[in-house]
Formats: structure tokens, sequence, C-alpha cells
């Protein structure tokens, strides 16, 4: 029994885990926003035409 309990994982951890991995989901979302926006302000003419492939 002592064995099964001193390989539990904390709690604490999956919080600290949850909140890492959403900090880096944030920063990758941001990133990524960033990068279209700057696509946008520098190729306006290929974003149009991107556009319209889309559609």
């Amino acid at each position: 029994m002592d064995n099964k309990e001193n390989k539990k994982i904390p709690s604490a951890l999956f919080e600290v885990v949850f909140e890492m991995v959403s900090y880096i989901d944030e920063i990758d979302r941001k990133k990524y926003k960033d990068k279209n926006i700057l696509k946008d302000s520098y190729n306006k003419s290929i974003n149009n035409v991107d556009k319209t492939n889309i559609r």
C-alpha cells in the first residue's frame, strides 16, 4: 500500500501543468494572429487572392 501511495501524482502538479499548457497555447494563438496581421499589411493583393481561393 505504501508503494502505491508514493506513486500518486499530487493534484497541485496537475494544476501547474495545466496552467503551463494554457499559457503556451495562448502564446501560440497570439503568434499565429500576429503572423496573419503581418501578412495582411505587407501582401494585401496576395491576401485578397488567398481569401478568394478559400471561398
